[in-house]
């Protein structure tokens, strides 16, 4: 097992220490129906949560996703820098399923407070109509990043790991699924304090009472039935980890594919090729872990996040 302080060395070799410093654990105001609507359906536009950047400085652009742009930012009341993420009006005249997502994201930043989600300070229509999130500013790298500049060795990912399965026990306890476990969404923090890791982006995010069978995440890491549109519990957020840990270790996803039909072939006809062929330095107890991560019939894996926490621990 490896420490905070010895992969803090590793990341120290590769990117120069930061001394941000990282915002509140103030969670922000906005209306309790989020989106202007109340319980019973009725939009009432005094509902709707508001922003004022005007309270920010904006910088450069740090980060682009699906539907959103993020900028740096900075408060002068708090002396703090933070990440705007700003989903354009546009796109949500264009796209009424963004509402809902905004709202789950909302929700799920609400009712999240863990040391390895990154929080949420602010939220809200800013003028023009878009709508923004403020987070706290990270310094340090993306798990993509890293995986890109060189491969991670066991005991690295292992430590790594642990902590994004805490995240995701924590999540799943509250009846939610995180739906986009990828590289990018995991975030290696490095600051004064030592190296620490978050999860980022409930963008995807939904409670388990929502049953909707929309297709939706990043193809390469997508469990097989959320690729296929089928039921989903915690246990597609077990594989996503999986196949994040596989390219870790590997350089390479589990299934490469290009397109989602091929991705369901290789879903149906094939098993990913062994870890140890393509790492002969992985410890087998680390291999068969992160291979149950990713059968294919959920009720082949771990049972759920804790199950899979403690399993680790014991490698």
């Amino acid at each position: 097992m490896i420490g905070a302080d010895t992969l803090g060395v590793a990341l120290r070799l590769l990117t120069r220490r930061s001394t941000w410093t990282s915002v509140s654990d103030n969670p922000g105001v906005f209306a309790p129906q989020a989106l202007g609507f109340t319980e019973d359906g009725t939009y009432l536009p005094e509902l709707r949560p508001r922003l004022s950047l005007s309270s920010y400085t904006l910088g450069p652009i740090i980060g682009r996703g699906g539907v959103a742009i993020v900028r740096l930012g900075w408060c002068p009341l708090a002396q703090i820098y933070v990440a705007v993420k700003c989903i354009p009006a546009v796109l949500m005249n264009t796209r009424p399923e963004l509402s809902v997502a905004i709202e789950y994201e909302l929700e799920a930043y609400r009712s999240f407070q863990h040391p390895a989600i990154v929080k949420m300070v602010n939220a809200g229509f800013v003028e023009g109509g878009d709508f923004c999130f403020v987070f706290e500013y990270l310094s340090g790298w993306s798990f993509e990043r890293l995986f890109t500049h060189r491969l991670v060795s066991p005991a690295e990912l292992q430590w790594m790991a642990v902590h994004v399965l805490q995240a995701l026990q924590y999540i799943h306890e509250r009846e939610w699924i995180h739906r986009d476990i990828k590289p990018s969404n995991l975030f290696l923090v490095t600051d004064p304090a030592g190296v620490q890791v978050r999860v980022l982006d409930f963008g995807l995010a939904v409670p388990l009472t929502d049953t909707s069978p929309a297709v939706e995440g990043t193809l390469e890491y997508m469990s097989p039935e959320q690729a296929l549109g089928e039921p989903i519990d915690g246990r597609s957020d077990i594989w996503s980890l999986g196949a994040v840990m596989y390219r870790a270790l590997t350089g390479l996803p589990p299934w490469p594919s290009n397109s989602m039909a091929e991705r369901a072939r290789s879903f149906m006809m094939e098993s990913p090729p062994p870890l140890q062929s393509r790492n002969t330095i992985l410890p087998k107890s680390l291999a068969a872990f992160i291979e149950r991560c990713l059968y294919r019939d959920p009720a082949d894996r771990w049972s759920n996040a804790a199950q899979a926490l403690a399993a680790l621990m014991k490698v």
